[in-house]
């Protein structure tokens, strides 16, 4: 047994940085809603997805309570894709020409505290 040696461990390896920053290629659109049918609008986006009736690419789905009358999404794809998904999805009226920023929506990410406003 002598002369025999104990494997030596790997060294634990740096993480790997990526060579550039990531960059947020997405775009967010808002669509304009039937009243009060938001949350079934993003329901019925989120089954066409799975159903796979389209092959419209969509990242996120936001239903924002302040904002009534719309759904927001997150999209690589561009206006005429997201128009052409408006018109298989019952309630969704149109999209809104243009594009929208995650600075302008960001603060609908955000939760509000369930007291907030009440003073005693």
């Amino acid at each position: 047994m002598m002369g025999m040696t104990q494997p030596v461990p790997p060294a634990p390896s740096a993480p790997q940085v990526p060579a550039s920053p990531e960059v947020f290629n997405n775009r967010i659109f808002a669509i304009k809603t039937t009243s009060k049918q938001e949350r079934t609008v993003a329901d019925n986006i989120l089954k066409a997805i799975e159903t796979k009736a389209t092959d419209v690419k969509v990242t996120a789905i936001i239903v924002p309570n302040e904002l009534q009358g719309y759904v927001l999404i997150e999209t690589p794809e561009k206006l005429n894709r997201i128009e052409q998904l408006v018109e298989k999805v019952a309630h969704a009226r149109s999209v809104i020409k243009g594009e929208t920023t995650l600075a302008e929506v960001g603060h609908f990410l955000i939760p509000k505290p369930v007291v907030a406003g009440y003073y005693c």
